[in-house]
């Protein structure tokens, strides 16, 4: 019936409910996807949300990405959306914060859901030895986690910030506007593949390339 699950090392399937894609477990969960959602399970075959989303990443430092109605978040492994506001662009943890966009303008949000810094910026990376590169007005700068700005000469933006900034997230996005476009997605010999499941993320892009190159 084209459903998949898991089983555990017993031989045991560990969910009730079957699944139309699923990816392997990571850092103690598994991404899973039914009727066009995704969520997660953990090792005991439990869904952690009662929310639904649209597109999930894996779980690092304790914390995935999500995105519902093209707006992006965070859950802990608890299930619990950490911030009241959603996102247009967010990206994976590292260490204790990651980068969040909205409006155009970024900043960085804490584990708990709070924004790093009051001021928002026109672009930033990541943060690496205590510090990230930002850009606020036309100026580059570095930025501790005080929030202290030490400004930058001869600063190559789109080198360094492009370098401390993780993109995985916007190929799905990306990819799959293509694959909602009216002319399908092309594949291999340039045949388009089939619209079917349209999954708004990286795994239902595995699906799809399968299909086109198998």
């Amino acid at each position: 019936n084209n459903k998949g699950n898991f089983i555990n090392k017993e031989g045991k399937i560990i969910s009730k409910q079957w699944f139309d894609w699923y990816k392997d477990f990571y850092n103690g969960f598994a991404i899973v996807c039914l009727n066009n959602e995704c969520n997660f399970i953990n090792k005991d075959g439990n869904l952690i949300s009662k929310q639904w989303f649209n597109f999930c990443e894996d779980f690092i430092e304790g914390f995935a990405a999500v995105e519902l109605n093209d707006k992006c978040n965070f859950i802990n492994t608890d299930g619990k959306i950490i911030s009241e506001k959603w996102f247009d662009f967010c990206e994976d943890f590292i260490g204790d914060s990651a980068i969040i966009e909205l409006n155009r303008k970024w900043n960085f949000i804490d584990k708990n859901g709070n924004y790093l810094f009051r001021q928002w910026f026109d672009d930033c990376g990541n943060f690496h030895e205590g510090f990230a590169d930002v850009e606020l007005n036309g100026k580059f700068y570095k930025i501790d986690k005080n929030g202290k700005l030490t400004i930058k000469e001869n600063f190559d933006k789109r080198i360094k910030l492009q370098e401390n900034k993780i993109t995985h997230y916007e190929i799905p996005k990306f990819i799959s506007s293509m694959i909602k476009g009216n002319n399908g997605t092309i594949g291999k010999n340039n045949n388009a593949i089939p619209k079917t499941e349209k999954y708004d993320s990286d795994y239902y892009l595995l699906k799809v390339f399968k299909q086109a190159y198998d």
